[in-house]
């Protein structure tokens, strides 16, 4: 009887075995058959790197998981590439650790967190984020939340550098928004003198290696996304997942308000997995540029009030690149999105043109050009004229210079009220 009953759970326990391995294994032919791998990665670049116990061969990626450790040694180069095309790079005698890793395959939810305890990284964000969505880094018991950025994290010299955008950074007692071209001395919770920063303590050399190896895989990118993207193609999703006509993206954007509640989420959904694709393509790039922003105007028709206000925050960074780009036409298709949406701009707490305290002057002629849309957006200024008739008006040198200024000035006070 004992040996009989020993055979059946011998029995059992075989056939549970077996059921867990089917299981697995039908778990991985899903997985596969969907053809899509959200999985992250780090990749060797240089030397000697190891992911828990694993050590990596050149160029070869590791699949991460939560709570793995990478740590590299020394002149060490290699590279985390988070599912949504983010990156985090990793230099000698650094270590990181894995803290959360959920990415939904449609990028409506990105959830990416990791500790840094040794030395420092350089991260470049190219998703969007919004209420949901977050990237942070931990160091030094201080949470920094990223807001679509490029930055340095340094625990040699206790600073973070800014270099695109902004970052939230909280100690659990305050928060700090470290806003574009900005050091911060996290262990004094407080503002780095940039000159000081940028003479005396930042890595030149770590700088120009990134900044470099940044601009190779932007241009990847954009080849990869030049391969399959198209307008066609894009308002063809769209109307696959709303079943209805999205073919005009304006008229799609002007109809969203009389969708249900159910098709205006199905509309927001796919068009934000559609506009993730563009989030990183910069002024420089006009035709992809344009098509982020026409995406963008509907995806804004369709969003909740806190996600509004990030696409509206996002535009700002848009209109800050394509005046470095000196981009004409993208100066004036990203200054229309920003003013159809103006009512969101002023519950924002921005100050993106701080750094600039003149209008340049090959910018005139779209102040002029836009003249309408720009006084009606600086109508409560107590220098500008808005009632001045466009045609008759001069832009004498001295004029344009400190009228701009303090158009500025006005602006920076109304939104930061």
């Amino acid at each position: 009887m004992k040996n009989f009953l020993k055979g059946k759970i011998k029995n059992k326990f075989i056939i549970s075995i077996l059921l867990i391995i089917w299981l697995i294994i039908g778990v991985q032919l899903f997985i596969s058959s969907k053809g899509v791998d959200t999985n992250s990665y780090v990749v060797l670049v240089k030397w000697d790197v190891s992911v828990g116990d694993e050590q990596l061969g050149q160029d070869e990626r590791i699949m991460l998981k939560v709570w793995d450790e990478i740590i590299t040694k020394n002149d060490s180069i290699c590279v985390v590439e988070w599912w949504d095309w983010s990156l985090t790079r990793l230099w000698e005698n650094w270590k990181i650790t894995i803290e959360e890793l959920n990415i939904e395959e449609d990028l409506s939810k990105i959830n990416l967190q990791f500790k840094l305890t040794e030395w420092k990284t350089w991260s470049n964000v190219v998703s969007f984020l919004w209420e949901k969505s977050y990237f942070k880094q931990n160091f030094e018991d201080i949470e920094a939340s990223v807001r679509g950025t490029v930055f340095d994290v340094n625990l040699g010299t206790d600073t973070i550098f800014v270099q695109d955008h902004e970052v939230a950074l909280d100690n659990w007692e305050q928060q700090k928004i470290v806003k574009e071209w900005t050091a911060f001395n996290f262990t004094t919770f407080s503002l780095v003198e940039i000159t000081e920063f940028l003479n005396n303590i930042r890595d030149r050399a770590w700088e120009d290696y990134n900044k470099a190896w940044d601009d190779k895989y932007f241009e990847k990118l954009k080849q990869e996304l030049l391969k399959s993207f198209s307008s066609e193609n894009v308002t063809a999703i769209v109307t696959d997942k709303i079943w209805s006509s999205a073919w005009d993206l304006d008229e799609l954007e002007k109809n969203i308000s009389t969708f249900t509640w159910e098709k205006k989420q199905q509309a927001y959904d796919s068009l934000l997995t559609q506009y993730q694709k563009l989030n990183f393509v910069s002024a420089g790039d006009w035709e992809l540029f344009t098509q982020k922003n026409n995406i963008k105007k509907a995806l804004i028709a369709a969003a909740w009030e806190e996600d509004k206000k990030s696409l509206v925050q996002y535009s700002i960074y848009d209109l800050k690149d394509a005046m470095d780009w000196e981009n004409l036409d993208a100066i004036k298709n990203t200054i229309s999105l920003i003013w159809e949406n103006k009512d969101i701009l002023w519950d924002l707490n921005v100050d993106v043109l701080s750094d600039i305290s003149i209008i340049p002057e090959w910018l005139e002629w779209v102040i002029s050009d836009q003249f309408d849309t720009v006084s009606e957006l600086f109508k409560n200024s107590p220098k500008i004229n808005v009632n001045l008739d466009v045609d008759g008006l001069k832009w004498k040198a001295t004029e344009v210079l400190d009228d701009a200024k303090w158009l500025v000035d006005w602006f920076l006070n109304k939104i930061n009220k």
